[in-house]
């Protein structure tokens, strides 16, 4: 059983060994002896963005599991971001939520291990089968956040919103909301929003207020699809204070839910 004890406070001289002693005494499992050798080094990363890469592995028993691989610049900071995230990830559960098997060691870092789920990413999984229930996924998704906002929680590994991309401000709750909204885009449409847009040219237009993501044409035109048009609209105002809180797109979503049911 995974004990919640307090994070480990990583200090200047704080090693990679620490880590793993201090996470293996709070109940974490050690994947190192489970990896084939060098397994990661002869695969590509099915996810490579500036905060991390992710890959799929097998286990020696042929069980294929995901390896998340924290990034920085310097090894210090490398070890206390995935020291956070490790804390953090093994101490809550939901649902909605991958949950964390273990870690192992990966590039004299620290690397975290979860499930490998087979329908990949959400964009690969909405191409596969397009008939699925797209306001249902999207309520997963704002149930996940809203569980991590009670337990004051920012998610912050998502789109980011004007005030993350202008650098005037940390991860918040308010930016969540907002990379909640441009998410669910890419739910109904399969696709990244402004996948048309070079990234420097999308970048400065969406911290001007100049840019967001178009209605996607998979969003139904009727009461359900236009209240929720209008419910991500109000996640991408440009006032961090004027956004709802996730608590409250969950209620909107479990109403248009309901709504679509009885309709």
């Amino acid at each position: 059983m995974v004990s919640h004890a307090s994070k480990l406070v990583v200090k200047a001289d704080t090693s990679v060994e620490d880590l793993v002693s201090h996470s293996e005494q709070h109940g974490l499992t050690n994947y190192a002896e489970r990896l084939h050798p060098n397994n990661i080094a002869s695969v590509t990363s099915i996810t490579d963005t500036a905060l991390a890469n992710v890959y799929r592995v097998e286990l020696l028993h042929h069980e294929p599991v995901a390896i998340k691989c924290v990034k920085h610049q310097t090894p210090y900071k490398r070890l206390k971001r995935a020291t956070r995230e490790l804390s953090c990830w093994s101490s809550y559960s939901h649902d909605n939520i991958l949950p964390l098997l273990g870690f192992a060691v990966v590039s004299e870092g620290i690397a975290m291990v979860s499930p490998w789920i087979r329908n990949g990413r959400i964009t690969d999984y909405v191409a596969h089968k397009p008939d699925c229930n797209r306001l249902e996924l999207s309520s997963q998704l704002v149930r996940a956040i809203a569980y991590l906002h009670a337990h004051e929680v920012v998610h912050g590994d998502v789109k980011r919103a004007p005030e993350i991309l202008l650098g005037s401000t940390d991860s918040t709750k308010e930016a969540d909301i907002y990379a909640l909204a441009a998410t669910m885009t890419k739910i109904y449409t399969g696709e990244q929003p402004y996948n048309e847009l070079y990234w420097n040219q999308a970048r400065q237009k969406v911290i001007s207020g100049q840019l967001r993501p178009s209605r996607p044409i998979q969003l139904p035109i009727d009461a359900v699809g236009n209240g929720v048009w209008e419910l991500l609209n109000y996640c991408w105002a440009m006032n961090p204070n004027e956004r709802p809180t996730s608590s409250e797109v969950d209620e909107w979503f479990q109403y248009y839910i309901s709504f679509e049911i009885k309709s």
